[in-house]
Formats: structure tokens, C-alpha cells, sequence
């Protein structure tokens, strides 16, 4: 599954150039007629993104005169892939209960980041992002654990996230407990019934230690919230985590952004198997780094406001967008050296750290900071290939 920008139509130009040179970073520059081709081109507005208001959309038909190009030139346009976005929101009693910045209940400060006004980030995005949301608590005094409500994945969907989020807004009137580990086994159970192809992610609100459906007390889910974040990413679901209070630790936090990007996770520690594995209220079937192997450190978020909060959705959320294109084309990877991408009317290097590289020979990917220009400013990206490097489809 792969991350495309919402909106973006590539342009392949396969020529059959007499000649190419490569720089010495690994860029290729492959020279041909002075013909026409178009191209891709794009500039952005006034929004979250940057100078976007959204992810910016890409038209057709730059001048490209001073873009490399071959004697035939080709342009192959494709449909981008659209990603979609779970939110998976935890609404224990504590959400309704503690203030979170300014707002008196961290429930109304996650509102304030997802639906400000008419706004905000699943407004922005909701042309090319498929967004989704899960609710899920427990009452495990009544039995019922665990207590979902969802709205299926869909473009166009912030009317109906917020209907969901505004019906879930009042406090549930029994002990609510934190099933994380369940919840996510839902998600993906949700996710793989609606996505055929493309990107699937789980975007997980939390702001405590996870329980489970067997025991509410102690809070001892910690296990089955890192496995089942470990079983989606096997299945090609990412997740990412968000902590909206001090209440879930930095530690788990960690544990599940390592486990959401396939990093070493921290195996537990003597406090979890005393208070949870040794006397029989969880078992561990999550995978664990070796001895003396290091865990990971993915990027956490545990901000403190609800402006926070919004920040931290809108980086999770382009970074799903990602930098990987699919060409309408099959590259000879070891000729791949031979092509040329050029971003804003600058070449970038191949197998650069801030350039581009060939995930397979169909996926081309965009790194570092060229990726993050693709992202966030105004952009014109071509790519070319000499006719005996590429074979279209």
C-alpha cells in the first residue's frame, strides 16, 4: 500500500534520446529534441498545509522547454491512489472529566482540532483523504465491552464525522473503561472490509492506559494494543498515535508508534509483569526487541492543547499522503540511473537522502526535502526516462 498526493497527475516522458549523462550525485540528465511536452504544475493556496489550503491540486500542461526530454515524447497520466484515514477515538469517562488546555474537557479540545467551525483538518482534506471514525469505550460492569460506534470510510465525510463525534459528546452514564487493543482489532476488521487497494491507516486518540474485555482493573492492556497495532502493519494498515493527556505514558505512546512503523518495541517492564503478567491479568503476545537489541524511536505526539493537537493531525496526515508515485511503466531498475526527475525546475540526485529513488519499477519515491516541497509549496514535477530504460503500459 502506498502514499500518493491527493490531486497529483504525473507525467511520464519516455524518448528515445540519443545520449544521457549522469551527475555526480547519481542524476540523471538525459538530452534529446527541443520538442514540446507537457507536464505537471501546481501552486498552492492559503491553508494548514503550508501555503495549501488542503493538499494542492496539480493541473495539466505546463511549458516545459527547458525540462529534459526525448525525441518522443509521452505523457502517461494516472489516477492517484486516495488513502484513507481511520480516527479511532477513546471515549472513556476521563475525556469528559479533565480539562485539556484551555478547553474544561479533553473531549471539547479534540472537537476543537478536528471540527473547528466549518474548518480544520478533516475539512481540508476530506476531497482526498477517505476519513473514517471509530468510537469505542467499555462498561464493564454491564458487560459490554467492547462499545463502538463508527462512521465508514469515505471522501466527502465531515458532515458525518461530526454528526458521530456531536451524537458521542455526552458523557456515558456508567464507569467507562479504555479497550484500545480491541478497539484497533475492530478498525482493522473495518478497514479491511472497505479498502480494496491504496493506503489504509489508523489514526489512534487516546488519554490512558488501555484495559482490556476480560479485566477493567488493574489497566493491563497494553500487550493486546501493541499486537493488534503489530497485526494491522502486517496486513499493510499503519497506525499512529495521538495522547491527549499526561495519563498514558510516554512509554506506551512510544511503544505503539514503534510498533505502528515495524521498529524494535521496548519489551515490558518488571512493573507490568508483576502487576499484570504474573498474576494472570495479561499475557504477552506482542513481539518485543531481543536482549540487547534497541527499540525504536518513531515520533510521538503528546501535546498539550487543542492548537497542538491539530498540528499533530495535520503532520500525521500528510505523511500518509507520502512521496511514492506509481508510473504507468515498467523501469529497467538497473538503468533506473538514467532517468531524470526534476522538481521546480531543479534536477534531483537519484539514490539521494533529499532526492529520488525507485521503490520497485513501477513505484518511484520523492525523499526528504524534496519530498517535503512536494508537500507543502508550490511544485512542477516531471520525470523522464529514455525510451530503452521504461517500457509503458
Amino acid at each position: 500500500m502506498r502514499g500518493y498526493l491527493p490531486g497529483l497527475v504525473l507525467s511520464l516522458m519516455c524518448g528515445c534520446a540519443t545520449g544521457s549523462t549522469t551527475d555526480a550525485d547519481g542524476g540523471g540528465s538525459p538530452s534529446g529534441s527541443s520538442s514540446s511536452a507537457s507536464g505537471v504544475s501546481g501552486s498552492a493556496g492559503n491553508g494548514p498545509f503550508g501555503n495549501a489550503d488542503g493538499p494542492p491540486e496539480l493541473a495539466v500542461g505546463a511549458d516545459l522547454d527547458s525540462e529534459p526530454r526525448g525525441c518522443n515524447d509521452l505523457r502517461v497520466e494516472f489516477a492517484p491512489i486516495i488513502p484513507t484515514v481511520l480516527l479511532v477515538v477513546d471515549r472513556s469517562g476521563s475525556m469528559f472529566d479533565m480539562p485539556y488546555g484551555a478547553h474544561p474537557t479533553r473531549w471539547q479540545a479534540l472537537d476543537e482540532a478536528l471540527f473547528p467551525g466549518s474548518g480544520g483538518v478533516i475539512a481540508s482534506f476530506q476531497d482526498s483523504v477517505r476519513f473514517g471514525l471509530m468510537t469505542y469505550t467499555a462498561d464493564s460492569a454491564g458487560g459490554t465491552c467492547p462499545i463502538l460506534r463508527d462512521v465508514a470510510p469515505s471522501l466527502g465525510n465531515h458532515a458525518a464525522l461530526e454528526s458521530l463525534y456531536l451524537e458521542e459528546s455526552t458523557r456515558p452514564g456508567y464507569k467507562a473503561e479504555t479497550p484500545t487493543g480491541a478497539a484497533l482489532e475492530a478498525a482493522i476488521g473495518l478497514l479491511q472490509s472497505s479498502v480494496d487497494d491504496g493506503v489504509a491507516h489508523i489514526l489512534l486518540v487516546t488519554d490512558g492506559e488501555p484495559d482490556d474485555c476480560v479485566t477493567a482493573d488493574p489497566q493491563c492492556g497494553q500487550d493486546q494494543s501493541i499486537a493488534a497495532v503489530q497485526r494491522a502493519r502486517s496486513l499493510g494498515i499503519g497506525t499512529s498515535v495521538v495522547g491527549i493527556s499526561a495519563d498514558v505514558s510516554a512509554q506506551h505512546l512510544q511503544d505503539l508508534a514503534n510498533a505502528g512503523q515495524g521498529l524494535p518495541v521496548q519489551a515490558p517492564d518488571m512493573q507490568y509483569t508483576y502487576n499484570c503478567v504474573n498474576p494472570g491479568y495479561a499475557t504477552l503476545s506482542a513481539s518485543y526487541a531481543a536482549a540487547g537489541e534497541a527499540p525504536g524511536s518513531a515520533p510521538i505526539f503528546q501535546p498539550a492543547d487543542a492548537t497542538g493537537l491539530a498540528s499533530a493531525f495535520e503532520t500525521l496526515i500528510r505523511g500518509v499522503t507520502g512521496c511514492s508515485f506509481e508510473l504507468q511503466g515498467e523501469v529497467d531498475l538497473e538503468q533506473a540511473h538514467l532517468g531524470a526527475v526534476v522538481l521546480d525546475g531543479a534536477p534531483l540526485s537519484y539514490e539521494h537522502a533529499d532526492g529520488w529513488r525507485m521503490e520497485s519499477s513501477r513505484v518511484l519515491e520523492v525523499q526528504g526535502s524534496a519530498c517535503e516541497q512536494i508537500l507543502t509549496e508550490s511544485r512542477e514535477l516531471v520525470i523522464s526516462f529514455p525510451c530503452d530504460v521504461v517500457e509503458l503500459l
